[in-house]
């Protein structure tokens, strides 16, 4: 049982298109130690994870408020990811429920490891082959309307070169790391807990603004050592 939970209560009716107030308060006393500059990082998706929030609730008294608007109609989920004095990082996550008009599902079905922000685009590369569940390492190559970049020449954002957030479409499974920056690229490592389809979202910040950059990865199964059970599978 976790010791440390979130409740998150917000503010009903949750209309799209109208700014909601979300607000985190300790099921049990606990002090937030910062994190990443931050008490709370809260990720909102929708369910087809084609639409992505990052913001910071702000702290009132024993709780934590920020405002977001949904864009549509639909299921949401609330992550917050935030660490108790002295333990390490704990997620909870929240489902809710927007009123308003629905959009059709814009639920990812090919990978995607290029995407443009601004300026900025960025390519990731699997220089380890295909992503499998379990460990996985990739890195990225940043360039500017064209031109490669070294990461090292970005700002800062909340404490660190770029964020990264990965979710999984069917169990949301979710997963937050920092690129680390080597030999003038992007190097990340995450612990990828289901094979399947991720969404990814990397944040970083440069000229003073703050880019988001959208991919979608494929992980495979890591095949289990000693069984041979395999004949009568289906390979889609």
């Amino acid at each position: 049982m976790n010791t440390y939970q979130l409740q998150l209560n917000v503010t009903q009716p949750v209309i799209a298109g109208r700014e909601t107030l979300f607000q985190f308060r300790p099921a049990t006393p606990f002090r937030l130690q910062d994190s990443h500059e931050q008490k709370i990082h809260t990720i909102i998706v929708s369910d087809d994870l084609s639409f992505f929030t990052h913001i910071h609730p702000i702290e009132n008294g024993n709780s934590y408020a920020v405002h977001a608007a949904l864009p549509h109609g639909g299921r949401f989920w609330v992550f917050a990811d935030y660490v108790p004095e002295g333990h390490h990082q704990v997620i909870d996550r929240f489902e809710i429920h927007a009123e308003g008009d629905t959009v059709p599902s814009h639920a990812a079905c090919q990978p995607q490891l290029t995407s443009t922000a601004g300026d900025y685009t960025l390519e990731l590369h699997l220089d380890h082959g295909p992503l499998k569940q379990g460990h996985a390492m990739l890195s990225a190559g940043l360039s500017r309307n064209g031109t490669p970049i070294n990461p090292e020449l970005l700002e800062n954002y909340l404490g660190e070169k770029a964020h990264a957030v990965l979710i999984h479409q069917e169990s949301k499974a979710f997963v937050h790391v920092h690129p680390e920056v080597r030999n003038g690229r992007f190097v990340l490592h995450a612990d990828l807990p289901h094979a399947g389809t991720y969404r990814a979202w990397i944040q970083f910040k440069a000229q003073g603004t703050i880019h988001t950059t959208d991919f979608v990865l494929e992980a495979k199964e890591t095949p289990v050592a000693g069984h041979s059970h395999h004949h009568g599978h289906h390979h889609h």
